[in-house]
């Protein structure tokens, strides 16, 4: 009983040692836990604030009008006074004459053509012939009743009477224009162009030159140097107010979608041109989707389905026309979903469908059944390049296959897949972001941590597969099936061994069949002075395994690393002796104390 008790005295004693050595593991464990990783310290959060930078501009939106900074003298006038440029020839039903219009004329013995000007009252004065009011009528019928008149006068010989230059006039701009007033125009111009040229559109913010200004009669003057801030123009509700009493509308948005000159009208003398200010926001078809143009457009009445596409510029190949979506806010806590079939509406034969305010279009696309997939075979085939597959079905050996096969000089045992994943998130393609966004509800340590951290650098999305088994042993088991991006890569076979370290030659050294570890580091000139010999590896080809020299036989590829001898310095002495003394101690008395506790 007494030495029992001697030892469990003893070992009571010594416990506290252990439990204490105990405890600080575990403390300092449990720090390492929290402890950021070594390899991260010096990084800052950059990438975390781009990344919700990234989604900040993602989500907003870009809006306004361009401001120039240029004065009115630098870009208007020259604009306004540019050469009348023709969209081609004159159309004689549609042209209507007036004050200004230029005509050439020849009959009897004329052999030089006349010209002769439309008066300010509209009248076509020819000597000898007589004046013809022409104000207001088509130039097909002014040319007709001239060439009677002529006729009636001159019996003998042809009439000719053509328009040889279109006239100018005065246009007045008003509503949310840059500059409002009146500008010249000619009779061969569309609302567009005035629109345009005044600056409607681009010139918000405009530094005016009164001065320049003052050379249009009419124009609204401003302070020097003031700057003009209109709200932003609608181009879709732009009216004409004409002097015959008769008004037009005008919609910019669907002429430059469509190309149609109906919804951009030719000017006449004396018109006014009301630009009114876009009221978008609240009034608005938005067209999201399988369109060539997504966006929010401004709703006009009798806007229709067709009408929005177009705006938007069409639908992109591959869309399901079958099923296209509109969304309609029926009430203050209500929405319906209209699919309506666009194959038919475009074909005639279901009908349109109008639009209202705030709807919401939605064109889909099936993106596999439209996608092209494709892998890539580079080195050691017969004919490397890209291959079309069906993604999912198509095999590694069928591709390969279709490659030629692999030459005489391909290495199996090195050959790999890689496999290039597209990601939507486009923060997921970024490596550091998946190995933080991996590791962040992990338990592990500091030292689990690091290691982790140190494989998913290195990681470089492999595809798991053996070549060697698959080609060269022909188990179709081994066969895995590619997707769209893959990369196949086949390397020429090796044929030297690779010596590296302390060494005194460290190289390439030509592969000898038989020939051990000291002979190739014979041939690298020997150990160097500081080498340690006894923990020399090679790394063998393909796999990367470490493995004793005495447990593998040297192949081509293969690399042979001789490390250097490891010095200590105190501090990775102390801290083992510091144990060890401990122990000792712990032991020691545990000893003593049942030695004395025997002799009694």
């Amino acid at each position: 009983m007494k030495r029992i008790a001697v030892l469990v005295l003893g070992f009571t004693l010594g416990l506290p040692v252990f439990a204490q050595q105990l405890e600080q593991y575990g403390a300092k464990k449990q720090a390492e836990k929290v402890q950021p990783n070594q390899y991260l310290l010096n990084q800052s959060g950059e990438k975390i604030d781009l990344i919700q930078e990234y989604y900040q501009r993602l989500l907003g939106k870009q809006s306004g009008v361009r401001e120039t900074g240029e004065g009115i003298s630098e870009s208007l006038l020259p604009q306004m006074r540019a050469p009348l440029v023709l969209e081609g020839a004159v159309d004689p039903a549609s042209y209507i004459v007036g004050p200004g219009d230029t005509f050439v004329m020849l009959w009897g013995d004329q052999l030089t053509p006349i010209p002769f000007t439309v008066t300010p009252e509209g009248l076509l004065v020819l000597p000898t012939v007589g004046a013809i009011d022409v104000s207001g009528q088509p130039l097909a019928e002014v040319k007709k009743t001239t060439a009677l008149k002529i006729k009636s006068k001159y019996p003998v010989g042809e009439a000719v009477v053509a328009l040889l230059t279109p006239r100018t006039f005065r246009v007045t701009v008003v509503g949310s224009a840059a500059i409002p007033g009146t500008y010249p125009a000619s009779a061969i111009d569309r609302v567009d162009r005035v629109v345009a040229v005044l600056g409607a559109v681009k010139l918000a913010g405009m530094k005016v030159d009164t001065a320049a200004a003052a050379a249009f009669p009419g124009t609204q003057m401003l302070p020097p140097s003031a700057t003009v801030r209109p709200p932003r123009p609608s181009l879709r509700h732009i009216r004409i107010f004409r002097m015959t009493g008769d008004t037009l509308d005008a919609d910019l948005v669907r002429f430059y979608a469509t190309g149609d000159r109906k919804f951009n009208p030719v000017l006449r003398d004396g018109d006014v041109i009301f630009v009114p200010v876009d009221r978008k926001d609240g009034y608005s078809v938005d067209v999201w989707g399988a369109v060539r143009l997504e966006g929010s457009y401004e709703f006009r009445e009798g806007d229709s389905l067709t009408t929005a596409l177009d705006i938007a510029q069409g639908v992109l190949p591959g869309a399901d026309m079958q099923h296209v979506e509109i969304e309609r806010v029926m009430g203050p806590d209500s929405l319906t979903t209209l699919v309506v079939n666009l194959a038919a509406v475009r074909e005639g034969k279901a009908p349109d469908i109008p639009l209202r305010p705030n709807d919401r279009i939605y064109v889909r696309i099936d993106t596999h059944a439209t996608a092209t997939s494709q892998v890539s075979i580079t080195g050691e085939v017969r004919y490397p390049g890209a291959y079309p597959i069906r993604e999912g079905t198509t095999t590694l050996r069928e591709v390969i296959a279709r490659g030629g096969g692999f030459t005489s000089r391909a290495s199996l045992a090195d050959a790999r897949v890689i496999r290039n994943r597209k990601h939507a998130e486009p923060a997921l393609g970024n490596p550091d972001y998946r190995r933080l966004s991996d590791m962040r509800l992990s338990t592990m340590d500091r030292e689990s941590r690091e290691y982790y951290d140190y494989e998913a650098t290195i990681r470089n999305e492999q595809v798991s597969v053996d070549f060697l088994r698959l080609f060269g042993q022909n188990d179709a088991g081994a066969d895995v099936t590619l997707e769209d991006g893959d990369e196949i890569y086949v390397p020429e076979a090796y044929t030297n061994v690779y010596v590296f370290g302390q060494v005194n030659r460290p190289g390439y050294l030509s592969f000898s069949s038989g020939a051990d570890v000291d002979s190739y580091i014979a041939h690298a000139g020997g150990l160097a002075e500081e080498a340690d010999g006894s923990e020399i590896q090679v790394i063998k080809a393909g796999t990367k395994k470490w493995v004793d020299p005495r447990d593998t036989n040297i192949e081509p590829g293969d690399q042979v690393w001789v490390p250097k001898k490891t010095k200590h310095g105190f501090d990775y002495y102390w801290p083992i002796f510091r144990d060890l003394f401990a122990i000792v101690s712990a032991t020691a008395t545990s000893v003593l104390l049942y030695i004395q506790v025997t002799k009694k």
